[in-house]
């Protein structure tokens, strides 16, 4: 086994994977892996005792070629295109989920923004903005599509805050949203 091999591997011992791991060779010429970053006092196994694998590797966001066609949304909520060219403007466009491989892909996510910011300007001008998150006792409100019910609904949180969704200080206020805003609702759930 080459120990330069070993860079793209993680480390499996008594059923556990590790990505931080030290080799040591002692003197005697056996081989001893530590295990973890911090704790390498205490995690020491023999070469025998463990597993190598591959590290996990992921996708990366799609991401324009050079002078590739790409989608944006401009200031006025209107699909454009555009040629990439590594510019600034394409790089910060990119950085903040505005560049699409398609027209449609970003007129979707046109209409996933304008129906956010309905909501959320909504909810905070009927106390969102007030919502006490640290009161595991409250509950915090948000619309749901239920794809059993084939219909949008309300349910409750107390103290898990998701990311994107919105919330409403009542019940009340989340279902006058749903009604204000269930065919902005309706046109997004269908694409």
């Amino acid at each position: 086994m080459n120990i330069e091999d070993l860079k793209d591997k993680n480390v499996v011992c008594d059923g556990e994977e590790y990505e931080e791991f030290k080799i040591c060779v002692k003197k005697n010429g056996v081989i001893f892996i530590f295990l973890g970053s911090g704790r390498f006092e205490t995690d020491c196994f023999e070469l025998s005792q463990v597993t190598f694998v591959d590290k996990k590797k992921f996708n990366e966001p799609w991401r324009p070629d050079m002078d590739e066609v790409y989608y944006y949304i401009n200031i006025n909520g209107e699909v454009m295109n555009s040629n990439w060219h590594w510019k600034p403007w394409d790089s910060n466009l990119y950085e903040m989920g505005n560049c699409f491989k398609t027209q449609e892909e970003a007129e979707i996510r046109a209409q996933e923004i304008k129906v956010y910011n309905l909501l959320k300007n909504f909810s905070d001008a009927n106390g969102g903005e007030n919502i006490d998150w640290s009161n595991r006792g409250d509950e915090k409100y948000y619309l749901y599509y239920d794809v059993l019910e084939n219909k949008f609904s309300i349910n409750a949180m107390k103290y898990f805050k998701d990311i994107g969704l919105v919330y409403f200080f009542s019940e009340e206020i989340a279902e006058e949203a749903l009604r204000r805003y269930c065919h902005d609702l309706e046109k997004l759930r269908s694409k």
